[in-house]
């Protein structure tokens, strides 16, 4: 298993704050994967993950789940 520290954020258009939340985790050796929508996160996620995290962009929640209800 690798021990590399890796966050999974869905973003459609990160934010000003949001980059410097991701310059924070880098900092602390966090690699961030910016992606638009699930669908994204379900191309690029390797099911054989145990410990991800996803974070989502709460203010546009219904347009970042919109490809996953198609």
């Amino acid at each position: 298993m690798s021990s590399t520290k890796e966050i999974y954020w869905v973003c459609r258009q990160p934010s000003a704050d949001v980059w410097q939340k991701i310059h924070l985790l880098q900092k602390y050796h966090i690699s961030v994967r910016i992606l638009p929508d699930f669908a994204a996160l379900l191309r690029n996620y390797a099911e054989t993950r145990l410990n991800t995290i996803v974070i989502g962009d709460e203010e546009e929640e219904a347009a970042i789940e919109a490809p996953m209800t198609r």
